[in-house]
Order: structure tokens, then sequence, then C-alpha cells
């Protein structure tokens, strides 16, 4: 067993030692009160009915429910739970520039080449799914990793290329591209591009104008970082030579294939870093390339010494000090315990059995909605809210529910046709969403994801049940777009896949420019909600 919260022992602990301090200065004050009564004899007249024993577990039990509340307070876990989530997977070659000019001293007190690696590792990390290939160039070209997803043979890779490791001197950035070409295959799949971190010094080889037309042509972008100080003279390391960084020679790679330029900043390796991954994201995909993710969470025990405190609580306040007499709350508390309803809720597989069985136990049905390998709202409610032991908890109890996931593969066309039409049925407009029906089948209300957490959803969810319409979620639509964007998203000469992913690419690139929709603006939110529900 370990602890998620040992900060919380600054105040667990005081608490604690204070009680027990108290305990103890109760028992003597009542030793010292029968010394006085006993005038010091050693013996007592007086009789009591109150029972020793029973004193000594009241005063056990009581002790017991602090010290069991201050170790649920540290949050105890039995260990961690993976769960795989799947979202689109892009191809990525990055070609990685290591002749001698990269070992200039620069880039912001660092060398070039050290900047390309300081922004390629944070790259990598921040592409989990994606499958990314590494090319080495200066003077001749080197395939250091294929196409893969292992990140630890990637960043192995990048930390172990070195400046001048080519004996060939030059950059030559054409043969870098028709090796990347050629790893990308001659009919590179959708969601591909290459990625060139270079600072255009010296370049030799034949002009790229060719194989930049063909990258074109398959659609693949250009994304180029440039290093070192624009046309600014800076001398090569333990030589007398000096070299002169070119920004335009890379930028016209990036301008040539409708890419994306930037000029390297270590300072600034975050903003750059979300940058390049916004225009990654709006790479096109067919809907094929699916990877999937894995995340751990840790399994919450906090509730079995959180019961055990109640218990010894509860024993401290019902147990009867005197042999003959019971706390009259302990009647009620039976009384009450008799009462409690013998039906739970649960999961079930369809949606038709989640009907039936809430009518045989008399509960309200929740429909879950959700596009697990398209929708990144959906992949965050599932991983903050359905997967919570306090959401688990909720629902055994107050609804018969049922997930209707619409990934984009995965299907056949019987089943995606059905989950389609239960969302027409419905009235589903977002993804994820949460319908509420009562045992007929009429609608309740609806919920969304809840960035607040679980506890704040179940509270809205309560709500709902409750009959309180106003806690439900409505949604925008995309009719408030400027209308050259609405006829782009909606252009008839668009097959539903294509339509489907620009949709899904305009919900990405609204997310990224602006990362807190939810305290921004709830319209701005709900129209992300809106372009998503469009793209399933």
């Amino acid at each position: 067993m370990e602890f998620l919260a040992l900060k919380n022992l600054f105040w667990v602990l005081p608490i604690i030692i204070l009680a027990i301090g108290l305990a103890a200065r109760s028992y003597h004050q009542r030793k010292k009160v029968i010394s006085l009564l006993t005038q010091n004899s050693g013996h007592c007249n007086l009789k009591s009915n109150a029972s020793p024993v029973r004193r000594r577990i009241l005063g056990i039990a009581l002790l017991s429910s602090l010290v069991f509340a201050g170790i649920s307070a540290l949050r105890p876990i039995s260990g961690f739970v993976r769960t795989e989530f799947k979202r689109p997977s892009k191809n990525l070659v990055i070609l990685f520039d290591i002749s001698k000019s990269m070992t200039a001293t620069d880039t912001e007190g660092i060398s070039r080449n050290d900047a390309a690696k300081l922004l390629l590792r944070e790259f990598i990390n921040s592409r989990p799914t994606d499958r990314i290939g590494l090319i080495s160039f200066a003077g001749d070209t080197f395939i250091e990793t294929p196409v893969t997803r292992s990140r630890a043979t990637l960043l192995k890779r990048v930390n172990q290329i070195q400046p001048g490791d080519f004996l060939v001197p030059g950059t030559d950035i054409t043969a870098a591209l028709e090796e990347a070409q050629n790893l990308l295959t001659e009919e590179p799949p959708p969601g591909s591009a290459i990625i060139v971190l270079s600072d255009g010094d010296n370049v030799t080889g034949g002009d790229p104008k060719t194989v930049l037309g063909q990258l074109k042509k398959s659609q693949v972008p250009i994304i180029a970082v440039a290093f070192g100080r624009d046309g600014e003279p800076a001398n090569v390391p333990r030589t007398e030579m000096f070299t002169q960084s070119n920004h335009n020679t890379v930028k016209q790679l990036s301008e040539s294939t409708n890419g994306l330029f930037l000029s390297a900043s270590p300072k600034e390796v975050d903003s750059q870093i979300a940058k390049l991954n916004t225009r990654v994201d709006t790479i096109e995909l067919d809907g094929k390339n699916i990877a999937g993710e894995l995340y751990e969470r840790p399994q919450d025990i906090f509730l079995w010494p959180l019961s055990l405190a109640l218990f010894c609580l509860m024993i401290h306040i019902l147990l009867p000090l005197k042999i003959k007499h019971w706390h009259p709350l302990t009647t009620a508390v039976v009384f009450l315990l008799t009462l409690a309803p013998s039906y739970y809720g649960e999961e079930v597989d369809s949606y038709e059995e989640a009907l039936e069985v809430a009518k045989t136990e008399e509960l309200p049905v929740m429909v879950i909605f959700t596009g697990s390998d398209w929708s990144k709202l959906s992949i965050t409610f599932e991983q903050e809210i359905l997967t919570h032991q306090i959401f688990k908890k909720w629902a055994e109890t107050k609804v018969i529910w049922t997930l209707i996931d619409l990934p984009r593969v995965g299907l056949t066309d019987v089943e995606r046709r059905a989950r389609r039409s239960l969302v027409e049925e419905l009235g589903v407009e977002t993804f994820p969403m949460v319908v509420f029906l009562d045992v007929n089948k009429n609608p309740m209300g609806s919920l969304t994801h809840d960035p607040k957490g679980p506890s704040s959803w179940i509270e809205r969810a309560d709500a709902i049940l409750k009959g309180e319409i106003a806690e439900a979620d409505t949604a925008a639509s995309t009719d408030y777009l400027p209308e050259e964007i609405r006829k782009s998203l909606e252009d008839p000469a668009l097959t539903e896949t294509q339509r489907s992913i620009r949709y899904y690419n305009k919900a990405l690139e609204l997310e990224k420019a602006e990362p807190e929709l939810t305290l921004k603006s709830t319209d701005r939110f709900k129209l992300l909600l809106d372009l998503y529900s469009k793209a399933a």
C-alpha cells in the first residue's frame, strides 16, 4: 500500500496527537475527581451502572475512527491501473542536421545542436501515439531509426548523434528529403509530414525543386525549424572556420509544401512545441491511422479506512455506556437500514437491455455516447469521469447505464448505422454526451464532460435525476461560424469521410488556439463540442 497525499501529514498527525493528549488528560482528570470523592482512601462508596469495559470500548472506538479517518486523508492506493485510449496516429519523418556548423554557439547561449535536441526531445514526448522516423544528414544521409512508435529507441538515437559524424562535409538537404520520401513509401499514407531541423548553412547537393513538388502533390507538408542567428557569422568550435545561419533556405522548404516555419528559440520551446503540434494535428487523416495510448491511474482504496472510521464512530455513538439502556438513535438507525432499497444500478451491454433492466429495477437509464478514437474530449471524459471510483460507486445505485461508442474504425456498417440511428433518436449533438431517460424512455436531461471533475459531474447528474432540467447541457451550432469557414466545412464536393476529417481538424485548430475555452467563453466551448460531434 502506498500513499499519494503524504503532504497531509502536516495537519493529520497534529490532530491525532492532540486527540490522544485530550483523551489522556480526560482520563487523569477523572481519576483526580474520584480521588477527591474518596478522600484519597482508595475506596469509593459511590455506585454506578456504567460499564467500565464499555467505557474503554467507547474510547478505543473514538480514537480508532480518528486514526482511520487520518489514513483515508492520506489517500492510500493499492497500485496503478492501466487504461488504453485510441487516438489518431500521424506518420512523421524528422531530418536532423548534424553538419559541423550546428556546433556553433549562437542560439541563446547554447549550441545549435543542443537547441535542436532540446526541441526534438520535447516534441517526441508530446506525440505518444505517432509513428516517427529519424534521419541524420550532413553531406550524406543516414537512417537512425525507421518509422517507429518506440520512444525509447528514438530518444536514445537523439542523444547519441553528434555533429561531425559524417566525413562528407556540407548540408545536402535534397538527399535528406529524398531519403525521407523513400521512408514514407512512394504513396505516403494520409497524416504524413517531414520535419527539418537545420541552420541552412553551406547547402550542397542538387536542387530540391523536384522532390518538393512531389511532396506537395502527395500532400506531405514540411515543417522547418531554423537554428542560429540568421545572417550573423559564428565561430565553429575548435576550428578557425565561421558559419552563417541561413533561415531563408530552410523557410523555402516549408513554403513550397504549405508547411510551417519556425525560428528556434530555446527560451520559447514550450510555445514552439505547441505550434508544431497544432500544425501536425491539422494534417488530414483517412480514419485508418489509429494507435493505442496507455494511461496509468492510481487504484484508490481510501473508502476502506473511511468506512472503518464511520463504523467505529457509530459504535461510539450508539453503544450504551449504561448496561441496561441503549442510545435512543439505535432504534431509528436500525429502522432506516431495514428501509434501504434492495436494488442496485449496473452497466449493461446494449440500449435495449438497459431499458429492460431499468423497468425491472425501477431505475432511470443513462446512455453514454463517446468517440473514443477521434474526440479528445471523449478520451478526457473517460479518463477523468468514467474510470473514477466516485463515478463507479454513484452509478452502482443510481442508474442502469450503457456505453455507446462511435469510433472511426472497428465497427461494421450495420453497427455504425444502428448507433447513428440511436444518436438521432436521442438527439445527441455533441461527443461525449450522457443522456438520462426515465423507465418510459422519456428524456430527463443530458450532460457532457465537466472539467471540475467527477464530484461536480455527479452533483449535476443528481440534480437532473431530481427533475432540475436547468442543470443539463445544451450545444451551440456551427451556424455561427464565418460564412467562408462554414462553406469550407460543408463543401458538397467532399466525401463523408473527408468532411468528417475537416470538421475534426477545425475542432483541433480551435482547441489548440484556445486551450482554456471553458474559462474564456462557454459559447466557444460549445462550438468546439459541436465541431467534434459533426466529425463523428
